[in-house]
């Protein structure tokens, strides 16, 4: 699917022994994202629920939650990706564990969760800034505090509400 656009419901899982992909420079547009494994360029879901994005075990360029609503809880739904810049333009979470993001972007105003007892890095930049009136909450689900480990770049943050979020680095 090199240079392509492909609109529609992506799902790719199973075996990768079974099967390959070339994505080279292609955008995938898609409702739901559903993979195991694999390298995508430009990503884009926009679904709202936790379980549109279901990926383990992938390496993407750039996925963006496109999903403007406060209260949507689309997210990574998964472990051990690699993601160069993650963008949200709505609420949602992080739900995996020993997921890998160099740029993660948190729109303003909108809530994050991330499940309780997971540990994920992030390599380079942490946005997450909101306003007086419209915090960015980003918050465990459960009891447990989430961890973040921060490698190296900046936290640009203000006006977020922190809850159960551990930070190392």
């Amino acid at each position: 699917i090199s240079d392509a656009t492909i609109n529609g419901n992506w799902i790719f899982n199973g075996a990768s022994s079974n099967r390959g992909l070339i994505a080279t420079n292609s955008t995938i547009n898609a409702p739901t994202f559903d993979v195991n494994g694999f390298v995508y360029n430009t990503v884009n879901v926009a679904g709202n629920l936790n379980t549109d994005a279901v990926l383990s075990n992938t390496n993407i360029t750039n996925l963006t939650f496109t999903n403007p609503s406060s209260t949507s809880a689309i997210g990574i739904n998964g472990s051990n990706n690699i993601i160069e810049t993650l963008d949200y333009k709505g609420s949602g979470g992080i739900y995996g564990t020993s997921n890998t993001i160099n740029t993660l972007i948190f729109f303003p105003g909108k809530v994050y969760t991330l499940n309780s007892g997971t540990n994920n890095t992030i390599t380079g930049e942490w946005y997450g800034s909101g306003s007086p009136c419209f915090l960015t909450e980003i918050k465990s689900s459960g009891a447990a505090a989430a961890t973040i480990t921060k490698t190296s770049g900046e936290v640009d943050f203000d006006y977020v509400r922190l809850t159960r979020i551990v930070a190392t680095g």
